[in-house]
């Protein structure tokens, strides 16, 4: 089980080891990095007198609402071909060229970014670095997940997402002989549909979903706009204190996943942020009075605090770890075009949804996500398990004797030979009778 002491593993590891697993934590910023600061830099009245255009009516400059979801959502489906190239490079030439690679498109795309003059090339910089963001949040979470210590493998990956030799031997003996099983066989697609495929599978996009469609895209990409609008707060302000109460999310998480589990973090957070949404919903409702817009601004404020702790970082952690070794870049690459076909549908349409003229929902859209996370609370109840500090070997056999989600936490290895604790109690499962090929 992971905290802060099991740090100190990490120096028995070499520098390669440890350097690796910084330099790629920090990589996986880039996600939470480029959705941050253009949610802002898109409210700045500089940037929209530059790329936008100005209403007559309002007298003020912005962007249309199809500019804006163009600005938004067109970069989703580059995430996609981002996430496409990042597996046929990783699977070809391998990890380590694969991310040396992809550094050479953010160079391109910031380069296009910086020296953009109108609309057209701002858009353009925008997707260039979205392919590079696809890439990346495609490649690095897996990696992490594969060269982390199993200790330590749910709180690094957690890191990564919004930020060895002290290994068993038994375990490393027994995952290289894996590894040089599936040396023979690449997993394949049709892999996917054969024994307990099936269920790791869906367990991969359903987190995939619920990542996407419980509000991270109204509170993180149209935060700043929206918050603008409610004229309250300067929208900088707003993004400096969201973005801080958001960093201690990760600390917690990182320092309570592998003691507390991560299927309690994800449904005592998820419980959280979808009452985070129904309040803001429900301040919307009405006549929406200067003290109501203050308390939206406030849970607004705090969502990502809760959504980092739930539907967001083990949710990545989960789909990390559920497939099978030879499934693992494939099952990425569907964790990943997933919550891209929904985010870019979210972020398309939002617009519509928030802004005067078109549904002008405002805060009330809270409704709509909170509802969807209630959905993704009763799925985790029944459907999520917690692999906390499980090992690769230990989660192959807990797949193969197919043990309920609920009860993943108590379940003891067939080769534990500490025997069965008598304070708790475990039950046994038969083996599956159909064991997939891979």
């Amino acid at each position: 089980m992971a905290n802060w002491k099991d740090l100190r593993s990490l120096q028995h590891a070499s520098w390669n080891l440890v350097l690796a697993i910084i330099v790629i934590s920090v990589s996986v910023f880039s996600y939470g990095f480029d959705t941050s600061v253009f949610s802002t830099i898109q409210a700045m009245d500089a940037y929209e007198k530059r790329f936008g255009s100005y209403n007559p009516t309002t007298e003020e400059w912005g962007f249309s609402t199809e500019h804006l979801s163009f600005l938004n959502s067109l970069g989703l489906p580059a995430k996609c071909m981002g996430a496409l190239c990042g597996l046929l490079v990783a699977e070809r030439y391998g990890r380590r060229t694969s991310y040396i690679s992809m550094q050479f498109i953010i160079i391109v795309g910031i380069a296009i970014s910086y020296t953009a003059k109108n609309y057209g090339a701002a858009l353009a910089g925008r997707i260039i670095v979205q392919l590079f963001v696809g890439w990346d949040n495609f490649l690095a979470p897996m990696f992490l997940a594969e060269i982390s210590p199993t200790a330590l493998r749910g709180a690094i990956v957690v890191v990564g997402s919004k930020l060895s030799e002290q290994e068993a031997e038994h375990e490393m003996s027994t995952l290289k002989q894996t590894i040089e099983q599936d040396r023979e066989t690449k997993g394949r697609w049709s892999d996917f549909l054969k024994g307990n495929n099936r269920r790791r599978l869906v367990i991969s996009i359903a987190v995939a979903i619920f990542n996407q469609i419980t509000g991270q895209s109204f509170m993180s990409q149209y935060g700043a706009i929206f918050i603008k609008s409610l004229k309250t707060m300067n929208t900088f302000t707003f993004t400096a204190l969201s973005a801080t109460i958001t960093c201690v999310g990760p600390i917690i998480t990182f320092s309570l996943v592998d003691i507390v589990g991560r299927r309690i973090f994800y449904l005592v957070g998820g419980t959280a942020c979808i009452t985070v949404l129904f309040i803001c919903g429900g301040l919307g409702t009405g006549d929406v009075t200067t003290s109501d817009k203050t308390g939206i601004v406030a849970v607004c404020m705090i969502f990502g605090f809760f959504y980092v702790m739930s539907f967001g970082a083990i949710g990545a952690v989960t789909a990390a770890e559920v497939s099978h070794l030879r499934l693992r870049d494939k099952n990425a690459l569907v964790v990943y075009c997933t919550q891209f076909v929904f985010d870019f549908i979210i972020t398309l349409n939002l617009p519509y949804l928030l802004n005067a003229g078109e549904a002008n929902l405002q805060s009330k859209v809270g409704f709509i996500y909170g509802s969807c996370g209630a959905v993704g609370l009763v799925w985790a109840f029944f459907y999520l398990p917690d692999m906390t500090g499980r090992s690769l070997e230990e989660l192959e056999e807990m797949w193969s004797q197919k043990v309920p989600a609920r009860e993943f936490r108590e379940w003891k290895s067939s080769s534990d030979e500490s025997g069965v604790d008598e304070t708790r109690k475990v039950t046994e499962y038969p083996k599956a009778d159909t064991v997939e090929s891979c």
